[in-house]
């Protein structure tokens, strides 16, 4: 089932770039109806292994990488049914397709060692709400990227590919927004329930763990963002740099202290 998502997935890349080139509805439709399809193969192929090895497979770099795949797709298909922006199936269909096709390949591994129990509730929705964050910033991270390419086609008065298929400045901006705020609400749950995992396996919701201090820094700069935007107003192109930045240092968060600087979070993404 997994081998039939990526499948998908990939058939949705290739609809969703003819629809960035041709702008024909019937190349969106069958996009978003292939990736619907990838995400019912993969979220089937979970449930499985799920089932299989009674957790969550959240707990190595492979699934991991699964994870954060079905996790794109999910935040796109919610922005998709609410905000009806389709432009951002581009990036959501090739990413999923990417980040699980890496999952595939990656070295084999042996599950690692949380001291605990994998059906630990919280230690699962540390883990899988957390994800779902970072995947919230991914989108919202791409919405403004489109943003500062439209905004740079607008300025120079090119009509070029950017300015006649982009959505508006006004509807990639709030797209981000919103996705940020989604975003930052599961970041929030997430480390939460990390925190109380590590009070009940560890005696402390708080050890100065590099993961821990990394994250931590996430958090206090996406609440400087969202609290700029409430505040101070940033919009549009400052709001859509920020997004990226955020982003940035969520990536590094999870795979530069993962990889750089260890941490008991280490064994979760260690290759073997």
């Amino acid at each position: 089932m997994l081998e039939i998502a990526l499948a998908f997935y990939i058939f949705s890349s290739i609809s969703y770039i003819v629809y960035f080139w041709d702008q024909k509805a019937i190349h969106h439709k069958s996009g978003f109806i292939l990736l619907l399809a990838g995400f019912v193969c993969h979220l089937g192929s979970l449930a499985a292994t799920v089932i299989h090895l009674g957790y969550m497979p959240v707990f190595s770099l492979r699934g991991v990488l699964s994870f954060s795949s079905i996790s794109v797709t999910a935040i796109f298909i919610i922005i998709r049914i609410l905000l009806n922006i389709r432009i951002m199936g581009v990036l959501a269909s090739c990413l999923s397709a990417l980040v699980l096709g890496a999952s595939m390949i990656v070295p084999g591994y042996q599950f690692a060692s949380t001291g605990g129990s994998y059906n630990d509730f919280l230690l699962i929705i540390h883990v899988v709400i957390t994800f779902t964050g970072d995947a919230a910033f991914v989108m919202a991270a791409g919405a403004g990227f489109l943003y500062i390419l439209q905004e740079n086609a607008i300025k120079a008065k090119r009509k070029g590919i950017f300015l006649r298929r982009l959505p508006s400045l006004e509807l990639l901006d709030s797209t981000g927004y919103s996705c940020l705020k989604l975003g930052f609400c599961f970041l929030t749950i997430g480390l939460a329930a990390g925190m109380a995992y590590a009070k009940i396996t560890w005696g402390r919701f708080w050890g100065w763990d590099v993961k821990e201090i990394w994250s931590a820094a996430t958090w206090f700069l996406y609440a400087a963002i969202l609290h700029g935007r409430k505040a101070s107003g940033w919009r549009g192109r400052h709001a859509a740099i920020m997004y990226m930045f955020g982003l940035a240092v969520a990536l590094f968060t999870f795979f530069g202290v993962n990889f750089l600087m260890g941490g008991h979070h280490g064994d979760f993404t260690r290759f073997r």
